[in-house]
């Protein structure tokens, strides 16, 4: 990651907390966001996509799905502005089948994730910068053979 080649603003920040005995979560660090953020690229050979243009045909949003024959199971789309073929918005839905982490006599696992990020021209620059993202992700937790689900949100 480059060194002090980023700006941040944080327009509200809040601590969470949850009042059951033994359950801690720990939260993405900055890095693991700004990675997230970035990582925009599949593989096309693992997907089948599918075209629509806007109504005055300024953008063009490619739908992504696996193909029947692959294990993954994210789906998405991109948002591409036909002018500059830039992308200006990502959305990426995954499905996880994830076996459970047991950590003393608490099991849990992420059950899906999912992230939007939008991108915003600079006009003096002439440049695309992020300019929103958001994560969602759901974990379910399993103590004193109770089960819950758990949303988190970045945005």
């Amino acid at each position: 990651m480059p060194k002090k080649n980023y700006k941040v603003e944080i327009l509200q920040m809040r601590k969470a907390g949850i009042k059951e005995k033994g359950i801690y979560f720990k939260m993405f660090s900055f890095k693991e966001i700004l990675n997230l953020t970035s990582s925009l690229i599949i593989d096309p050979k693992l997907y089948n996509f599918k075209e629509k243009f806007s109504d005055n045909n300024e953008c063009t949003k490619y739908h992504f799905l696996p193909k029947p024959d692959q294990k993954t199971k994210i789906q998405g789309s991109y948002l591409i502005n036909n002018k500059d073929k830039a992308i200006i918005e990502f959305t990426s839905n995954h499905r996880i089948k994830s076996p459970f982490t047991e950590v003393q006599e608490i099991k849990f696992r992420t059950t899906s994730f999912e992230y939007l990020v939008s991108f915003k021209k600079d006009t003096l620059d002439d440049l695309y910068y992020v300019d929103k993202s958001k994560k969602i992700a759901q974990v379910e937790v399993i103590t004193d053979n109770k089960g819950s689900l758990y949303d988190l949100e970045y945005s």
